[in-house]
C-alpha cells in the first residue's frame, strides 16, 4: 500500500517529535520511504524547504531522490475534477478558495486521486467549515481515502 504524505506531517513532526530525541520515528519514515510505502509531491516539497531548517537537511540525507512525485498529465486531468469540485462548492469563502488553489493541499489530492492512493494528513474532515477547504473534505468528496499517521503505521504494522 502507498501513502501520500501532506506536508503538515513534517512540520508537526518536527515541531512535535524533535530529531535527536524521537530518532526511531525519523528511522521509520525513512524506511517507509525507502521501500515505497510512504512517498509524497513536488508541491509538499516545495513547502517544506520555505523552513530551510533541519527538516530540510533531513530530506536531503535520508529520503529516496524519486520520493517527491512530479506532476504529470494524470495529475492535472485529476486536479481539474478537484479544483471543479472546490470551485463549484457554496461552502467556501472565495479567499478560501484562492487559498486551496494556491497550495500543494489540492496537488496532493489529485496525485493520489490518479494514482488511487491514500493521503496520510493531521487534518480532520469537517464540512461546515467555511475558511479553509479542508484534505478529508475534498477527500470524501472526491473518492480519495486519507488516514492519519498513527492509522497508516497501525495498518502498516510499525510499531516505534
Amino acid at each position: 500500500m502507498t501513502y501520500l504524505l501532506d506536508t503538515n506531517i513534517f512540520i508537526t513532526a518536527k515541531n512535535e517529535l524533535p530529531m535527536d530525541v524521537y530518532p526511531s520515528f525519523w528511522h521509520a519514515l525513512s524506511q517507509l520511504a525507502a521501500n515505497g510505502s510512504f512517498k509524497s509531491i513536488k508541491k509538499v516539497e516545495d513547502e517544506i524547504r520555505k523552513g530551510k531548517d533541519e527538516l530540510v537537511d533531513w530530506i536531503d540525507n535520508n529520503l529516496p531522490k524519486d520520493f517527491f512525485i512530479k506532476e504529470n498529465a494524470e495529475t492535472l486531468v485529476a486536479l481539474s475534477t478537484v479544483s471543479q469540485w472546490a470551485t463549484m462548492s457554496r461552502v467556501y469563502t472565495q479567499a478560501a478558495k484562492v487559498e486551496f488553489a494556491s497550495v500543494a493541499d489540492s496537488w496532493i489530492i489529485a496525485e493520489a486521486l490518479s494514482q488511487s492512493v491514500t493521503v496520510i494528513t493531521h487534518e480532520t474532515p469537517n464540512p461546515l467549515c467555511k475558511k479553509r477547504v479542508k484534505i478529508p473534505d475534498v477527500c470524501n468528496a472526491v473518492g480519495v481515502k486519507f488516514c492519519d499517521l498513527n492509522t497508516a503505521f497501525r495498518t502498516l504494522g510499525i510499531t516505534i
